[in-house]
């Protein structure tokens, strides 16, 4: 399990196994915490892994208050989209799904 900050924006992505692709959620809120985020990223892989699927969970954060949102996530997308890493996000809760299409680098 590792945590990846972005420089953009007070954003992180927590990636269960390295070296593999992997699928997982992107939320926003005022605070995302990285504890829940390891969570939700294990219980993603443990459940990709139930489906016979050889990828790693994946959660991402956008911490940002309400007034800067919709600016946050635009850098979150805008520097994920220059990662080579082989993820796909869902949008989550406080997330349209236009936001983070761009980041969709299927595996």
């Amino acid at each position: 399990m590792f945590i990846r900050k972005l420089s953009s924006t007070t954003a992180f992505v927590a990636v269960d196994l390295a070296d593999c692709p992997g699928h997982g959620v992107v939320r926003s809120a005022p605070k995302i915490l990285q504890g829940g985020a390891k969570d939700l990223a294990r219980s993603v892989t443990y459940t990709l892994a139930c489906l016979e699927r050889q990828e790693t969970g994946i959660s991402a954060g956008i911490s940002a208050p309400k007034e800067t949102k919709n600016e946050a996530i635009k850098h979150f997308a805008t520097e994920l989209a220059g990662w080579d890493a082989g993820y796909s996000l869902t949008a989550g809760k406080g997330v349209s799904g236009d936001a983070v299409a761009s980041t969709d680098h299927g595996a």
